[in-house]
């Protein structure tokens, strides 16, 4: 791949965070244009940061090399280089884009004896392409055998992953199939995993179904395979300091994978990463939950949603992006520089402002979560940035409803149309296609949340 343009590690200016790559439209030396296959930030690490910034600041450009304008989210804070230096990247596979976008793209190094001319687009697509196997062909084959033993051990990320029971629905009303959630987890993981990075995954699962029984785990199960990762956690909320947790880190594509076979439809996580050495950080971002109350619903939470989004910027938030939760309501984050001697200053902030907002428009909004007080109104529920609590992960598929619907990102556009109460502007829960087709069009509206901490 061809460097395009680089960003900044968070709080260092001389550590590079991630790489914007292409591979060459055309070439004439200064006039190189780059088809954009994506971020590369995973490998990006050690003693090559001492040779990387000086070098990308030798080709410092001023203009963008890449032929076609970029997301919002792709270009934040970018400096472009010229097209000159070749990097070796290994990825699973491409998600359908224009220009195609590399999967799980991870740095293997410089190539110094290689220059953009060396590159032929098309052959590194095809190459690209056959990269391991596909979900897709993994369902193909799972057509030909019987019904009641669907199963192909899928080469993901040189790993072996088993998929069972591919063609059982999940989902009855829209019908959808295990073999189908996991489609979406790999179309949809570029986004997703940078979601899930460093965070404990508390999954719900319904293994029949969400027409069947759920349950919350925690703990890796007992056959977890020996290449996930996992991390070793006091249990946040327990009275018992023996009580321990170990949760698995879901930070590559064939641990969603694994999870996604699982029925793990659901994955939440908390407010707050782990380090290195696999402690809890503070909390790096501010999560509101607005869940209205009968017969309110999404058009309340917009207006309200605006209401929490005008006092936070008022307290000095610059990113605040609105999810609606697959479920009823929207959740607001803003990304926080956590206090490490004071980790309850973000939850002590939150009920604040949910609590000041209750008085000031007590019309609209409760901050109790006692439902004798919630009919009409929306709850802001502040008490998700406690550090025992967790919150649906955007983009991940939610098990509330008989039909399929997705935790996703939305724009403020969206919520301001949706507040005025005008038919044609109604905001709705989203479903996977749905998903899919804006990360498309406009990228992950979520990444500013995780990319500023």
């Amino acid at each position: 791949m061809v460097i395009g343009g680089w960003r900044s590690e968070t709080g260092s200016e001389n550590r590079v965070g991630s790489f914007l790559v292409g591979l060459p439209e055309s070439s004439a030396g200064e006039a190189t244009r780059l088809c954009f296959l994506g971020r590369v930030g995973s490998g990006v690490a050690g003693s090559v940061q001492e040779t990387l910034v000086p070098l990308l600041r030798e080709h410092a450009a001023k203009e963008s090399p890449f032929a076609a304008d970029l997301p919002d989210a792709d270009v934040a804070g970018v400096h472009w280089v010229h097209p000159r230096l070749v990097i070796d990247v290994r990825a699973l596979g491409g998600i359908p884009k224009p220009g195609y976008r590399l999967r799980q793209p991870s740095f293997q190094g410089l190539r110094p004896d290689l220059t953009p001319t060396d590159l032929v687009s098309e052959t590194t697509r095809s190459a690209t392409s056959e990269a391991t196997m596909s979900l897709t062909d993994a369902s193909k084959e799972a057509e030909s055998l019987p019904q009641q033993s669907q199963a192909v051990n899928a080469d993901i990320e040189g790993r072996r992953v088993p998929l069972t029971n591919l063609e059982k629905v999940l989902y009855p009303d829209s019908g959808t199939t295990k073999s189908e959630i996991i489609s979406y987890l790999a179309e949809v993981s570029a986004a997703l995993l940078p979601a899930l990075a460093a965070r404990p995954v508390t999954r719900v699962r319904w293994p029949h179904g969400v027409q069947g029984p759920s349950f919350f785990e925690k703990n890796a199960p007992k056959n977890t395979p020996e290449w996930v990762r996992t991390v070793i956690l006091h249990s946040p909320g327990s009275r018992r300091e023996s009580s321990q947790v170990t949760y698995p880190l879901v930070d590559d594509l064939s641990t969603l994978m694994w999870l996604g076979n699982l029925a793990a439809l659901e994955l939440h996580v908390p407010q707050w990463r782990i380090d290195s050495q696999g402690a809890p950080c503070a909390p790096d971002r501010l999560v509101i939950d607005l869940d209205p109350g009968e017969p309110a619903g999404l058009t309340e939470c917009a207006r309200v949603a605006l209401i929490v989004r005008d006092a936070l910027l008022e307290q000095g938030a610059e990113i605040i992006v609105p999810v609606t939760s697959g479920s009823k309501g929207i959740q607001l984050y803003a990304p926080v520089a956590g206090d490490p001697d004071d980790r309850d200053a973000t939850r002590s902030r939150a009920q604040q402002l949910a609590k000041a907002l209750e008085q000031s428009h007590s019309e609209m909004v409760v901050a109790t979560m006692r439902k004798t007080k919630r009919p009409g109104k929306v709850l802001l529920d502040w008490s998700q940035n406690t550090r025992s609590k967790t919150t649906i992960c955007p983009y991940s598929p939610r098990g509330k409803h008989r039909h399929i619907t997705v935790a996703a990102p939305r724009t403020w556009d969206e919520v301001e149309a949706a507040a005025t109460g005008t038919p044609a502007h109604t905001l709705t829960q989203l479903g996977p296609r749905e998903v899919l087709d804006r990360l498309e069009k406009i990228g992950d509206l979520f990444a500013p949340v995780h990319m500023s901490t």
